[in-house]
C-alpha cells in the first residue's frame, strides 16, 4: 500500500483544485446532498448509484463502500471519474435534470389523459355526445402528448444522448490511467533507487576504510561518493515529478488533494491477456469505435460526385491510419512481451545467484564489498523485471483503448 502524499506544494495548483472543489459543492447543494468538502462522496449526488455504475466506460462494476474507503485502485478510476469530476457531473445532472422534468411532464399529462378519458365516459353514459367527442379530442391530445415524452426519456438512455460525456469519460479514464501506471512506475524506481542510495553509501563507507588501510586510492574513493550522491539526487527527482503526477491524477478524479489518499500498487501483467487478441477483428472494432471515423462517416457530402468522392477517400485515409496504429499498438505488445519473458528470466537467475551469495555471507565466504556488489546486482535485475512487467501491461492497456475508439492517429 503506497500513499499519494502532497499537500503543501505546488500552492497554485492547490488554488485551482479548491476552486473546482467549491464549484461542485455549489452544484449539489441545491440538492442537499453536500457533505463536507473535499470529502470523497462528494461526487455521488448527482446521479443513482446504481445508474453511475453502470455507466462508468471501463466496463468495472465497483460497490460504493470501495469508492468511498480512501484507498485508490487501478480498476476505480473509470468509476471515480464518473462519480466525482466536475465535468463528468455537471453532464449527468443535465441529464437527470432532463430525465426528471420529462418525467414529471409526463405525469401530468398521463393524470390530465386519465381525467378526459373518465370525463369522455361520463359523456357516453349521459348521452352527451357533444362533450363526449371534445373530450376525446382531449384524451387523443394527451395521449399523443404522453408518447412524446415517452420517446424522449427513452432516447436520454441511448448513446446519441450520451456520447459526448461518454467520449469524454474514456478520454478522461485513459488519461487517468496512464498517469496512475506512471505513477506506478516512479514508485518502482524510488524504490530501486532508496535500495542504491543505501548500497552505494555503505560501498563508499567500505571504500573509505579500504583507503585507510591503504588497499583504495583517493579516486576510488571519490568515485564511489559521486555514485552514491547520483543516487541521491535521482530519488529527489522522482519525488518532485510523481507530485506533479498526483496533483494531476486527483484533479482528474474529481479528489481533493489536501486529503492522504492511497494510490495502491497495479497489479502484475495478466499474460493471459494475449490470448483473446484478434488483431483483425480488433481493427474493425477500432475503426467502428474511432471518433474520427464516425465523425466523418455522419458528415453529409454536397450530393455531387466529387463531394462523394472526397468524402469516401477521407473515410479511406482515416480507416488506413487506424488500421496501422492498431499493427503498431500489437507490435509492441509483441515486443513488450519478448521483453518482459527476458526480464523475468534474468530475474530469476539474479535471484538464485543472490540466495547463494546469502548463504555464502552466512558462512563468511564473501567480504562486505563482494556482498554489496551482489546485492547491486539482484535488485538492478529486480527493477528491469518490474519495468518490463509495467511496460507489458501499459502496451496491452494502450491497445485495448484503441479498440474502444481512444487513440492519437499520426
Amino acid at each position: 500500500m503506497l500513499e499519494c502524499k502532497w499537500a503543501g506544494r505546488r500552492g497554485i495548483e492547490v488554488r485551482q483544485i479548491e476552486e473546482k472543489t467549491k464549484k461542485r459543492d455549489q452544484i449539489y447543494d441545491r440538492d442537499s446532498c453536500r457533505t463536507s468538502t473535499g470529502s470523497i462522496t462528494d461526487g455521488f449526488c448527482g446521479v443513482s448509484r446504481d445508474r453511475r455504475r453502470d455507466r462508468a466506460v471501463d466496463g468495472n462494476r465497483i460497490s460504493d463502500e470501495r469508492l468511498r474507503d480512501r484507498s485508490i485502485e487501478y480498476e476505480e478510476l473509470g468509476s471515480l471519474i464518473h462519480a466525482n469530476n466536475l465535468s463528468i457531473q455537471e453532464m449527468v445532472k443535465d441529464t437527470e435534470d432532463n430525465r426528471k422534468t420529462y418525467t414529471e411532464i409526463r405525469e401530468y399529462l398521463k393524470s390530465e389523459k386519465a381525467s378526459a378519458k373518465m370525463n369522455k365516459e361520463k359523456a357516453e353514459d349521459e348521452g352527451d355526445m357533444d362533450s363526449y367527442a371534445e373530450y376525446a379530442s382531449i384524451e387523443a391530445v394527451y395521449q399523443s402528448a404522453v408518447k412524446s415524452y415517452n420517446q424522449s426519456l427513452k432516447k436520454l438512455n441511448k448513446y446519441s444522448s450520451n456520447k459526448t460525456r461518454l467520449s469524454q469519460e474514456k478520454q478522461l479514464t485513459a488519461s487517468a490511467q496512464s498517469l496512475m501506471i506512471s505513477w506506478h512506475s516512479l514508485e518502482q524506481q524510488k524504490e530501486y533507487l532508496d535500495t542504491m542510495t543505501d548500497l552505494y553509501r555503505q560501498l563508499y563507507e567500505d571504500t573509505k576504510l579500504k583507503q585507510t588501510a591503504d588497499m583504495a586510492a583517493e579516486q576510488e574513493v571519490s568515485e564511489a561518493y559521486n555514485s552514491w550522491m547520483e543516487m541521491e539526487l535521482s530519488r529527489n527527482m522522482i519525488e518532485d515529478n510523481e507530485a506533479a503526477i498526483c496533483q494531476n491524477l486527483f484533479l482528474i478524479l474529481g479528489l481533493d488533494q489536501s486529503e492522504n489518499m492511497e494510490l495502491q500498487e497495479i497489479s502484475p501483467v495478466d499474460v493471459t491477456r494475449m490470448d483473446s487478441l484478434n488483431l483483425e477483428t480488433d481493427t474493425s472494432r477500432a475503426i467502428s469505435n474511432n471518433a474520427d471515423v464516425i465523425s466523418v462517416r455522419s458528415d453529409s457530402s454536397d450530393g455531387s460526385s466529387s463531394g462523394v468522392a472526397n468524402k469516401m477517400r477521407n473515410l479511406e485515409e482515416l480507416e488506413e491510419k487506424v488500421k496501422i496504429k492498431m499493427e503498431q499498438l500489437y507490435a509492441r505488445i509483441q515486443q513488450a512481451k519478448i521483453s518482459y519473458e527476458a526480464a523475468r528470466d534474468g530475474y530469476a537467475g539474479a535471484k538464485q545467484k543472490w540466495d547463494t551469495a546469502n548463504q555464502k555471507q552466512s558462512l563468511g565466504m564473501l567480504s562486505n564489498a563482494e556482498y554489496l556488489q551482489e546485492k547491486i546486482a539482484y535488485v538492478q535485475k529486480k527493477n528491469d523485471y518490474q519495468a518490463a512487467d509495467l511496460a507489458f501491461f501499459q502496451a496491452l492497456e494502450n491497445y485495448d483503448w484503441a479498440v474502444k475508439g481512444i487513440v492519437a492517429l499520426d
